[in-house]
């Protein structure tokens, strides 16, 4: 009871059973860090800051338990407590009247879950329920009263506190002819107390007249230094820990101060806690211990105190797995520290690695691609040793690269592919690939060549160089096949000769690769030629020559171009000469003119190919 810090504090510390404790006006009733699978159980915690603080606590029960006027009843920041055991929870004085809760089949337990503050969001689904005002539960004792021991001669002070949710209206007790008490639960002696033993009644009610009580012995014994509780015992400290011992004397006068001979390497409070007041060396320290009651009554207690090292070194940072690109070096830092020093770092492959004096680590050859399992070592100067195995992966995450940038590609229509790419990898280049592999593959010399006939159509290629450990360098380009080539008469169109009144049917063929477009002839007025390049008359035409330019296209509007002449003759044989409505000289000089055109074009086309 009245204590400025925790009632229990408990830390890292697993499996505890807290139960039957009444606790009252502290910071916090009960108060576990890191205590996991802790049961507490029909305790009273009343007048607290925190009833019950559960921090990084995981995995307990609490149940039965009664929490009274504090000002945060519970907290719970841990994982899967359980704040009742299924049937039973706890008493929570404000259920009824700030939270709300309600007991309609009145069996005693609450309908409503009662939450618990905290980001773990527990509840108490079976709370105790307690019906508020008219009820007819007594009141309950903050802390249970115990009975008291004093020193002959010593006042007597016991302050006892009880809860009750209607509120508490008398104290009284049995002998008020050497004790009085107050309406705060303050008991005090009236008259002197001798040697002996007091039996005393104490009781209270609340204001519904419901009424706790209870006994005490009130025991005054004769003057008599403090005693140990317990007894100082030898301790023993890791070189570099600080040392916090607690030594606890007990007296009916009360204690007034601790002391001890050693105050150069030591020092006492008055609660009793010795701590180190400097860094403590590796040997053995004689202590006295000291302590006097309010009547100057002194008790002693020699402990020896040994400082050892028995801990190993501890990492600055763990050290880890690493991995590490193919042609890289590798230095990695793993410092350890210890209070009396480090003595030496070694690791188990001194054949392929390295350690310094500071604990660095490099490779004494070059690293092949593969995992090189590490054990390093260090010990301190007391030869303890602290050990790590990891794992060291070296490994290729560098892409091939090309040795020249492919580059966009044209082929003519009908003619083989055939392009070499080439790409560089410092652990060699594996293989090469195309996604386009109906038309075309690659070989493992990057020499890319079609597979079948190109078609007259832009192919866009992905090329990509491997290496061993999967990395790729990739390109995408375009193929063009084009067509450039003319094409050829099947057999050059030559001079006819035809009867008058006779129907004109003359075919003439050309082949190319892309296949014959259309064909075309320049005299559209007396003749015409269909797509399969068969020559009519357009109409019926006279006696004479006639001079004809025909071509035939492909898809690519190349074409290949021949002139002959078609003569129509009297079917008698003879024949006017020239072409009708002209003279010979200016036929001549026309065909003539003709000639010359088409030589000309020809000239211009093979000079743009």
């Amino acid at each position: 009871t009245n204590n400025i810090d925790d009632g229990f504090y408990i830390s890292n510390a697993d499996e505890n059973n807290i139960s039957n404790n009444i606790i009252t006006n502290s910071f916090q009733g009960i108060d576990i860090y890191e205590g996991n699978s802790t049961i507490m159980e029909n305790n009273t915690i009343s007048n607290c800051n925190y009833g019950c603080y559960l921090a990084y606590t995981n995995n307990s029960l609490v149940f039965s338990n009664y929490f009274i006027n504090n000002s945060i009843q519970a907290y719970d920041s841990g994982i899967n407590n359980q704040w009742d055991n299924g049937s039973i929870g706890n008493y929570w004085s404000d259920y009824w009247n700030t939270y709300f809760g309600v007991d309609l089949d009145d069996d005693g337990i609450g309908d409503i879950p009662y939450n618990i503050t905290g980001s773990a969001k527990s509840q108490d689904r079976y709370p105790i329920w307690d019906d508020g005002p008219g009820e007819n539960h007594p009141p309950v004792w903050d802390q249970t009263p115990s009975d008291q021991t004093l020193e002959l001669s010593v006042s007597f002070s016991y302050d006892l506190n009880a809860s009750d949710t209607s509120g508490i209206d008398t104290y009284w007790i049995n002998d008020s002819i050497a004790f009085q008490i107050d309406s705060n639960g303050l008991i005090t002696n009236i008259t002197t107390l001798f040697i002996g033993k007091y039996w005393l009644e104490i009781s209270v009610n609340d204001t519904y007249d419901n009424i706790l009580s209870t006994t005490i012995t009130i025991t005054v014994e004769p003057t008599s230094g403090p005693s140990w509780d317990p007894q100082p015992v030898d301790q023993i400290v890791e070189y570099g820990d600080p040392l916090n011992y607690n030594v606890n004397a007990v007296d009916i006068s009360g204690v007034d101060s601790y002391w001890i001979n050693d105050t150069t390497n030591f020092q006492i409070n008055n609660e009793g806690l010795i701590t180190n007041a400097v860094l403590l060396s590796i040997r053995t320290y004689w202590l006295e211990i000291n302590v006097n009651d309010t009547l100057g009554y002194t008790n002693s207690a020699l402990i020896n105190i040994l400082v050892q090292d028995l801990t190993p070194p501890y990492w600055v940072t763990t050290p880890s797995n690493q991995s590490l690109d193919f042609g890289l070096s590798l230095s990695y830092d793993v410092s350890a520290i210890d209070p009396s020093g480090i003595d030496q770092y070694w690791v188990n492959d001194t054949n392929i690695f390295q350690i310094d004096s500071n604990g660095l680590i490099t490779n004494k050859s070059v690293l092949t691609i593969r995992v090189y399992w590490l054990e390093i070592n260090v010990n301190d100067t007391y030869g303890n040793i602290l050990s790590i195995v990891i794992k060291i992966t070296i490994q290729d995450n560098i892409d091939p690269t090309w040795d020249e940038t492919p580059t966009n590609r044209t082929v003519e229509l009908g003619s083989l592919f055939s392009y070499d790419v080439n790409a560089s990898d410092q652990v060699g280049i594996d293989h090469y690939w195309v996604n386009d592999t109906s038309h075309f593959e690659i070989d493992a010399n990057g020499v890319i060549t079609n597979k079948i006939s190109l078609s007259l159509i832009t192919y866009s290629l992905k090329i990509r160089a491997y290496d061993s450990s999967d990395n790729y360098c990739e390109i995408i380009i375009q193929v063009v096949v084009e067509d450039t080539t003319s094409p050829s008469w099947v057999e050059i169109p030559s001079d006819i000769e035809i009867n008058v009144n006779i129907p004109l049917n003359y075919d003439i063929n050309a082949s190319d690769l892309a296949g014959i477009d259309y064909y075309w002839i320049n005299d559209t007025t007396n003749f015409q030629i269909n797509n399969n390049g068969l020559i009519t008359y357009a109409l019926d035409l006279s006696i004479g020559v006639y001079w004809l330019e025909v071509r035939a296209y492909d898809s690519s509007d190349n074409f290949c171009s021949a002139t002959f002449k078609i003569t129509i003759k009297s079917s008698g044989g003879g024949g006017g000469g020239g072409i009708p409505g002209y003279s010979i000289f200016p036929c001549l000089i026309f065909a003539t003119l003709s000639l010359l055109v088409i030589f000309i074009s020809k000239r211009r086309k093979i000079k743009n190919i």
